[in-house]
């Protein structure tokens, strides 16, 4: 079962590796986005962005089983955070 969500608090790294992670499993993959401090020469304040976060949850959940339904053994995690 796939772990999936929007959240407005940390992410726990290792939260998500004890989802995805069970004795058949040969590697755990993860990527963790982080806001650089410059773009194009200028320097980066802050990012503002809306989310739907109704929509949001239902279409990383969607997509999360469709991959396991692909792939017999994977798991998913997919967690975005806000705020």
């Amino acid at each position: 079962m796939s772990l999936t969500g929007i959240r407005r608090e940390p992410l726990e790294l290792g939260e998500l590796i004890a989802a995805v992670s069970h004795d058949a499993a040969g590697a755990v993959a993860s990527f963790l986005g982080v806001v650089r401090n410059h773009n194009d020469g200028l320097e980066i304040e802050r990012l503002d962005y809306h989310v739907y976060e109704t929509m949001a949850d239902k279409e990383l959940a969607a997509i999360a089983a469709e991959i396991e339904a692909e792939f017999e053994g994977v798991r998913v995690a997919c967690t975005h955070r806000v705020g």
